[in-house]
């Protein structure tokens, strides 16, 4: 099944990751999405999972790749699509 999860990252939306960001959106990574402020960035991520634990599993995988040193954690239960 597939599913969206939320993703927060303790790090502001500045240019800089906004540029880096709309990169990874590019690329062959699962995120989809991005959105946030001064000092947080929520990522939205595609994951493919038998359910909805294993999807927040798969999306703070796939974060982690992107942002290995900085602090986040999911938000709100994943959508199925």
């Amino acid at each position: 099944m597939r599913y969206e999860v939320d993703v927060i990252v303790q790090h502001p939306l500045d240019e800089r990751a906004g540029r880096f960001l709309s990169d990874v959106l590019r690329s062959a990574n699962k995120v989809v999405g991005f959105r946030g402020d001064d000092r947080t960035i929520t990522l939205t991520v595609e994951a493919h999972a038998m359910d909805r634990q294993g999807a927040v599993g798969a999306a703070i995988r796939e974060v982690a790749s992107i942002y290995p040193l900085v602090q986040f954690r999911a938000s709100g239960p994943p959508r199925r699509l």
